[in-house]
């Protein structure tokens, strides 16, 4: 349990020391958390072993959605949105 809590906390802690370099890159952070997982996971060198349910992999799939769209959305030039608010209007009706 402490383990994989420590190999998590050493992943974000390395993602925060490298993330002023990964923001002017092509990479983004989804991408490099995702490959952390691919290669300390059971897939690559089985390291982290993260027993999850079926309910607690969808609550953390919705938290990290939720995240990114955050994050998308506060970089979002309103300008430019408020110069076309039709299309956010519609992907957002489509959306609901």
């Amino acid at each position: 349990m402490y383990e994989n809590l420590a190999i998590l906390a050493a992943v974000v802690l390395i993602y925060s020391a490298a993330a002023g370099r990964v923001g002017r890159s092509w990479l983004s952070g989804p991408i490099l958390f995702t490959g952390a997982g691919l290669v300390l996971g059971p897939a690559g060198l089985g390291v982290l072993d993260l027993p999850l349910s079926a309910a607690d992999l969808r609550i953390l799939a919705e938290i990290s959605l939720a995240m990114v769209l955050f994050t998308d959305a506060a970089h979002a030039d309103l300008s430019v949105v408020r110069r076309i608010v039709g299309l956010p209007q519609r992907l957002l009706l489509i959306g609901l």
